[in-house]
């Protein structure tokens, strides 16, 4: 019986319940009924209809080959890209769907499938090396500026887009965040790195990230819209997620085992987006079936997920008012959604920790030397310094601070390149000064940071301070005005050096058990001379000065703005002032502490020439 290809298409884009449409391309492919041992009429139409759309003529000759393959699995009559923005593209029919793969081979076969420990992925024997993780979420903090735009803004034209088409599940390529938070966690780890999906038209075996070791990519893992709960016939929610777990199953299947000796383990990640990850492990062997030789997956276990809290971009993906983004998405600037994303925490999250192990127990799988965390001064005569058991003193969203040993008189501040090259440029200008209440740097303490990246640096500072000041230290009324007067000794002295705090704030005032109170951290400080830096804006907004507020901060930073910022920490710490960003709020409580009897009358006269129109 032959029919008319054109009139078979025409038949097809008529609709796809269409009975004639069935009819039309079984009479296609001939009328040999042995042709379909093992296949299904569902299986014929889709390797049909998907030929056809490519314009194959050999209709015969490819589904003689697909049931010479014994192919059991049923292809979706135009399987498409869903990864994207570009124009959805038909995939090649012999990549098989890979949730009926996951059904036929995983779950139907009964492979051991089970959720576990987080350790027991991980590895409960791999030493935890502690400040690793610390200084690799330092770096991603530091780089913000420069990759957090354009993710947040695809995220949030994603989730517009998603909201305005609920049917319609589009991801992007791949979520940049969750790939910034994966190649930060193992930055630093010589030939291990993080890469996104290699796109190609018609390929469905496509894993949204990749681990590629010594540059060969090795382990895989996805990312997905959304998450599948665990339900009463999967209590362990991994069969429910069968669509990333039988991506992931698919592409090691396929593209990573080939000639590898036999037993192989895959660790990888499957996550929807940052909202919650789940850490798995899957254990092939070779074994013999019917005269073949073929990889079989004999168990799959996988760390319960843990969720968008654990993550510095989960609070924001799962919150996004998309109301409010409709609304005023003219008015509301990326740099506030930068904030909501990864400013919530200074220290790491334990997402972000065990995203960090995980990059160190594939290193530890694959047999890759550890790169030993460490301080390489700038006289190259000077032995290294081990950070491995440094101890943490302060944490910040620029800058950690560790002691090396638990008796050292002085800490070392680590940061980015430009920032320490800052601050050594001010306590140069500062440090001559002999005031002791401003902190000094430690000479020839000073050098790079290896084995977590590149671009950080530290300098050494004196004086090992228990920490900042606190409200706890201003509860009488004599300590309130010592160290108010304190502060304006250190305030007057940078002044007089020429430079320019522009971070005054109660963590920058360390309080010292010889020196009293310490004015500290000039990584954002500038002298004031120089324009250019005194135009930007920095510091923090609490605490900023209300004459920068009131210009909405589009005025050149002063020495009165110093004054003001430092006359709102002791305003808070002595419970004048609730932090907040109002010019009226701000000034009230600056005219509050004025009229207090304990307020220096040094501070007194610096906070009305700062005032003044």
């Amino acid at each position: 019986m032959s029919v008319n290809k054109r009139e078979v298409v025409r038949i097809i884009k008529a609709g796809a319940s269409d009975e004639a449409q069935k009819n039309a391309l079984l009479a296609l492919a001939g009328d040999k009924p042995s042709l379909w041992d093992g296949l299904d009429e569902e299986d014929v139409l889709g390797v049909l209809i998907t030929q056809l759309e490519k314009g194959t003529d050999t209709i015969q000759q490819l589904v003689d080959q697909a049931v010479e393959r014994k192919v059991q699995l049923a292809w979706p009559p135009s399987k498409r890209s869903r990864t994207g923005y570009e124009a959805y593209s038909t995939l090649r029919t012999q990549d098989c769907d890979e949730v009926k793969l996951w059904n036929t081979e995983v779950r139907d076969a009964q492979v051991s499938c089970r959720n576990v420990a987080i350790e027991d992925v991980l590895g409960a024997c791999l030493p935890q090396r502690r400040l690793l993780p610390d200084l690799r979420y330092l770096q991603l903090l530091l780089a913000n500026p420069k990759y957090m735009p354009t993710e947040i803004g695809n995220l949030i034209a994603m989730r517009l887009k998603r909201a305005h088409s609920p049917h319609t599940d589009v991801e992007l390529p791949y979520h940049p965040i969750t790939l910034a938070l994966f190649q930060y966690a193992a930055l630093g780890q010589q030939g291990l790195a993080f890469f996104p999906e290699e796109y190609s038209v018609g390929d469905s075996a496509r894993e949204d990230l990749r681990c590629h070791i010594l540059g060969k990519p090795l382990e895989p893992s996805e990312i997905k819209v959304k998450e599948i709960r665990p339900s009463p016939d999967d209590p362990d929610g991994i069969h429910n997620n069968k669509e990333g777990l039988g991506k992931i199953y698919k592409c090691v299947k396929f593209k990573y085992l080939d000639d590898r000796p036999s037993p192989v383990t895959s660790l990888g990640v499957l996550a929807t987006r940052c909202e919650a990850v789940w850490l798995f492990e899957y254990l092939w062997h070779k074994e013999e079936c019917n005269g073949n030789t073929e990889w079989q997956l004999k168990h799959c276990h996988v760390a319960p997920r843990f969720s968008a809290p654990e993550f510095p971009a989960g609070q924001l993906a799962a919150t996004l008012n998309l109301k409010l983004l409709e609304e005023q998405r003219g008015l509301i600037g990326l740099s506030e959604f930068m904030l909501w994303a990864n400013h919530n925490h200074a220290a790491p999250p334990q997402g972000f920790r065990w995203l960090t192990q995980y990059s160190e127990r594939l290193a530890e799988k694959h047999q890759l030397p550890i790169t030993p965390l460490v301080l390489r001064l700038a006289d190259p005569q000077a032995q290294l310094l081990t950070l491995e058991n440094a101890l943490i003193i302060g944490q910040g969203h620029r800058s950690l601070v560790v002691r090396l040993t638990p008796d050292d008189s002085h800490v070392i501040k680590i940061s980015s390149t430009l920032n320490t090259n800052r601050e050594h440029n001010m306590h140069a200008k500062v440090d001559s000064s002999a005031c002791q209440h401003l902190r000094t740097a430690v000479p020839g303490l000073r050098g790079v940071v290896e084995g977590a990246g590149e671009d950080l640096s530290f300098v050494g500072l004196q004086l090992f301070c228990s920490g900042g000041i606190s409200k706890a230290h201003v509860s009488a009324d004599s300590s309130k005005t010592m160290y108010i007067e304190q502060a304006v000794c250190a305030l007057s002295c940078l002044h007089a050096c020429g430079v320019l705090h522009r971070d005054i704030k109660p963590d920058n005032m360390l309080i010292h058990e010889a020196c009293g109170l310490v004015l500290n951290d000039y990584d954002v400080s500038c002298e004031r001379s120089d324009s250019e830096a005194c135009s930007k804006q920095v510091g923090t907004p609490g605490f900023r000065s209300p004459r920068l507020d009131a210009l909405h901060s589009q005025g050149r930073y002063e020495m009165q703005d110093d004054w003001l910022a430092l006359g709102l920490s002791f305003a808070y710490l002595t419970d004048l002032y609730l932090v907040s960003g109002s010019v009226d709020t701000k000034v009230n409580a600056l005219k509050s502490l004025k009229a207090q009897r304990w307020c220096p009358e040094s501070l007194r006269i610096q906070l009305k020439h700062a005032m003044k129109p």
